[in-house]
């Protein structure tokens, strides 16, 4: 026979209510209850972290340190380039002081040639300028720009086209034949149509004793000068007229004609 306590449906209510209660006291517990700790990140993790974090710190540090060696690497240059200026000044100076030395032999004035021409392209126009001076200056002048024209070829051609353009009005015939023939061994083929032109002229004041040679020279030149003038002219048109059969055939293993 059932129970009658169990089986009637106030029973039946109660033990449903208090189930209910139970219920609610575990989800009360388990929303009080503290949730577990996250998982720590791994090391991978980290470092991508700091390295995201520190991104705008980092980036200015390297543009800051570019620009420090940019403006060094600037101040490095002009100073260096303000030395050089001063290392040739002095050397130029010492250069100059022993080729104007009264009595100076032609040894004397190539070594100091020599010596200024060491500073490359800024020592054409020096030497330009002494070998207008005559003598062994002009010696000396046509040493040092022949050194050049392994060097600087361009700023010697360069120069000495002008100057031989404007000969008239300051070169003498000894300068003005040092200034051809540096021209052909600089391979000036710039200054052809300026030589063929003098040519031209030279052959005219030849056949005129002399008499128009103002125009091309200084000072009227010695008939003795005047003839070698002609020479030296004729050897560098030909010496430059020839310059590509003669670029062509070192290429080619030939070596330069004589």
């Amino acid at each position: 026979m059932p129970n009658p306590r169990v089986s009637s449906p106030l029973a039946r209510g109660c033990g449903v209510g208090q189930r209910l209660r139970a219920i609610d006291l575990r989800l009360g517990k388990l929303e009080s209850a503290p949730s577990p700790p996250a998982p720590a990140p791994g090391v991978v993790a980290r470092l991508l972290g700091g390295l995201v974090s520190a991104w705008p710190q980092l980036f200015s540090s390297v543009v800051m340190l570019v620009l420090g060696f940019a403006v060094k690497d600037s101040v490095d240059i002009a100073i260096r380039q303000q030395q050089l200026q001063q290392n040739f000044a002095a050397g130029a100076r010492s250069g100059l002081e022993q080729m104007t030395r009264e009595g100076a032999g032609p040894e004397v004035t190539k070594q100091a040639a020599a010596v200024i021409a060491s500073f490359g392209s800024a020592a054409v126009m020096p030497l330009v300028n002494e070998l207008r001076a005559g003598g062994n200056r002009t010696v000396g002048a046509e040493a040092g720009l022949g050194a050049l024209t392994l060097t600087e070829p361009e700023a010697v051609c360069s120069a000495l086209r002008r100057a031989l353009a404007h000969s008239g009005q300051w070169l003498q015939a000894e300068a003005y034949m040092a200034t051809v023939r540096t021209l052909a061994l600089a391979d000036c083929t710039d200054a052809l149509a300026v030589l063929r032109d003098h040519r031209v002229r030279l052959g005219a004041a030849s056949a005129a004793g002399g008499e128009t040679t103002r125009p091309l020279m200084e000072q009227r030149p010695t008939p003795q000068q005047l003839k070698s003038a002609i020479e030296e002219v004729d050897k560098a048109i030909a010496l430059l007229e020839a310059l590509p059969d003669r670029r062509w055939g070192r290429w080619l293993g030939r070596g330069s004609p004589a």
